[in-house]
């Protein structure tokens, strides 16, 4: 019987290691920049306003971070050019008659799981750009800042991220978080991203 039990427990144990999350895996965290736009209220107005600075900062920051290859170097030039993504917001509002303020902050966040449409971002503290708009009382619009996969819709979320230095594991985390090897893997990615926030 104990012959048995051992190559038993060793195929449960190898199974186990390969659901497991690896120290690459966790630094899915680190290789991430959010966006976060909250906006005045609630209202219809803020609302679609909160979209238009949006789409105004998604832009400028399009062309900030054209030539970022790592999630270092992408938030070192926003952290340097954040007046100038405030002053965008800024020429939005403007341009909409109104005369909120903005705030911008750039730092650790705590996210819950997002999906943004073929991938799956697990919850836990990734690098921000949060910009709140007036009161910042409204509902929120989420995205993902670096890799640029809510700036560019023509290209592949899997390629975007294989491109700044994801592994293919890191990818298949996010992208087939449906699979049941992946399911089980995001989800203690979670656990242990809750813990260590």
């Amino acid at each position: 019987m104990k012959k048995l039990l051992i190559p038993i427990i060793a195929v449960l144990l190898l199974t186990a290691l390969t659901v497991f999350p690896t120290a690459s895996d966790m630094e899915i965290y680190g290789k991430v920049i959010r966006l976060h736009v909250i906006a005045n209220s609630d209202s219809e107005y803020d609302q679609e306003l909160k979209l238009k600075v949006r789409d105004g900062i998604l832009s400028t920051v399009e062309e900030l971070t054209r030539d970022c290859k790592t999630k270092d170097e992408a938030e070192s030039v926003l952290r340097e050019n954040s007046g100038e993504i405030k002053d965008a917001a800024y020429r939005v509002l403007e341009e909409n008659g109104s005369d909120l303020s903005v705030s911008i902050e750039i730092g650790e966040e705590k996210y819950p799981t997002r999906d943004y449409g073929d991938l799956r971002l697990p919850s836990g503290t990734y690098c921000s750009v949060r910009v709140k708009l007036g009161e910042a009382d409204g509902k929120n619009w989420w995205c993902v800042l670096f890799p640029p996969l809510c700036l560019n819709s023509s290209v592949k979320s899997e390629d975007a991220l294989l491109q700044v230095g994801f592994t293919p594991d890191q990818v298949g985390i996010i992208t087939e978080s449906s699979s049941p090897k992946y399911k089980v893997k995001f989800k203690i990615l979670e656990i242990l991203g809750s813990l260590f926030s």
